[in-house]
């Protein structure tokens, strides 16, 4: 049956060459199983038609004609095209599926219930991603991308990708692509986790939805920043509960804009890598989704069944291949290796990142917020004098793009660091 519905394609694109685009815009050449069939598949598309005498003269020395002949006789109406190549689609991808229960089965030995829900859930994503995106032809891509050029003109000065909410960081970014990994990283009290929160406010703010694993902070820490943040209130007296009476309507303003956030919070602990994946793929089925955050690296659970090195390389290299599987940006904030701090500089550069195995080869993004008042002895021991003042040494901070796949790197932003709202600000 396969067999006499590839010849009834290759014989209907014959005979009405100026349908041939609507086989080509839902087969391929790899959708056939002949050699012959693609070789002639592959020359029609080409040659946009071709008549019996132009494929003899093409493949004389290599098929026989006579039988090639016989296609022109099956040849359908054109308006049964389509609907053949999708048929022909689909009966491949029952066939693809079949095999791969196969191979799945022969995997299962010896795994856990998890590890066999992981290993399934992967095997589809993957042959899901593939039966989409693996077989388009050049001429799909290249209408794509012209449409992808002309809308980037059209809006010419516009953030691309998802903003981070920082204007001067997004113009030198383009913001944050989908596919992407984005590593945040940095020591103790640079503000890895507000720089988070900030990102995730605008995101929503913008209209964008957000999944946020907090691994290290309650969900009721979290939202005690998001009001600090968003209300411009004093996160000392929030965590104390000292209020004011102004305070409160700044409270109210704050929980208004929240209400609205499509941001969902896990605060779940160790979660691991495969709770990360089916909880991301069940709600960018449900309402969609655009960002992940996942604060941070180092607190994942692991199997520990291998080095701590390889374990963190799989969940980086994971993080990335979910980003381009669901077509969202990914956040992966990590912490940075002590020996940043014995060295005069205390800027951190790339093999700072801690058990960074394959993290640098991973991510698309690799930013660095820095503080140097962490470092400041008198800023310690709140010391002010003529040469120093620590309110103002407090508020200094940067933002370092040490990484960025597709941009400019080693590139500082400055920005402003208010302490008691928790929050960046940049410096205009």
């Amino acid at each position: 049956m396969i067999d006499l519905l590839q010849k009834t394609i290759l014989g209907t694109m014959m005979h009405y060459p100026d349908d041939i685009d609507t086989a080509a815009g839902i087969v391929t050449a790899a959708d056939f199983s002949n050699p012959m069939y693609q070789d002639i598949f592959s020359f029609l598309v080409k040659k946009q038609g071709a008549d019996l005498v132009s494929i003899s003269n093409e493949f004389k020395n290599k098929y026989p004609i006579s039988e090639i002949v016989l296609w022109d006789e099956l040849s359908h109406f054109p308006s049964f095209l389509a609907k053949n190549c999708r048929e022909l689609k689909e009966l491949n991808r029952k066939d693809a599926l079949y095999r791969l229960m196969v191979d799945v089965r022969k995997e299962m030995d010896g795994k856990t219930s998890a590890e066999m829900i992981e290993t399934i859930t992967s095997r589809l994503s993957g042959f899901q991603t593939e039966s989409v995106d693996s077989h388009e032809t050049m001429r799909s891509l290249v209408t794509k991308t012209m449409k992808t050029l002309e809308l980037r003109y059209e809006n010419k000065g516009k953030v691309v990708g998802i903003p981070y909410g920082w204007s001067n960081l997004d113009n030198l970014t383009n913001g944050m692509a989908r596919g992407d990994l984005i590593i945040i990283a940095g020591r103790p009290s640079m503000g890895k986790s507000a720089m988070a929160a900030n990102i995730c406010e605008s995101v929503c703010e913008n209209g964008y939805h957000a999944l946020l694993f907090s691994l290290e902070m309650p969900k009721q820490q979290l939202m005690e920043r998001f009001f600090a943040s968003i209300g411009n209130l004093n996160f000392g007296r929030i965590r104390s509960g000292n209020f004011t009476e102004y305070d409160w309507p700044k409270m109210h303003r704050a929980a208004g804009v929240i209400h609205n956030y499509n941001m969902t919070i896990d605060d779940s602990a160790a979660v691991t890598l495969h709770d990360m994946r089916r909880k991301a793929r069940a709600l960018k089925r449900k309402t969609g989704l655009d960002l992940m955050l996942v604060d941070y690296l180092q607190l994942v659970g692991m199997a520990e069944r291998e080095s701590r090195v390889l374990e963190i390389g799989k969940v980086s290299r994971g993080l990335k291949q979910l980003a381009k599987e669901l077509d969202i940006a990914v956040v992966l904030l990590s912490q940075l290796n002590r020996g940043v701090d014995s060295r005069p500089d205390k800027r951190p550069i790339m093999s700072d990142l801690r058990d960074s195995g394959e993290i640098e080869q991973d991510a698309d993004v690799i930013l660095f917020p820095f503080r140097p008042a962490a470092y400041c002895d008198k800023c310690r021991d709140k010391k002010n004098d003529g040469e120093h003042d620590t309110e103002m040494h407090q508020s200094v901070a940067e933002i370092i793009v040490e990484k960025q796949r597709n941009g400019e790197r080693n590139a500082k932003v400055p920005m402003v660091w208010i302490g008691k709202h928790q929050k960046f600000v940049q410096v205009d």
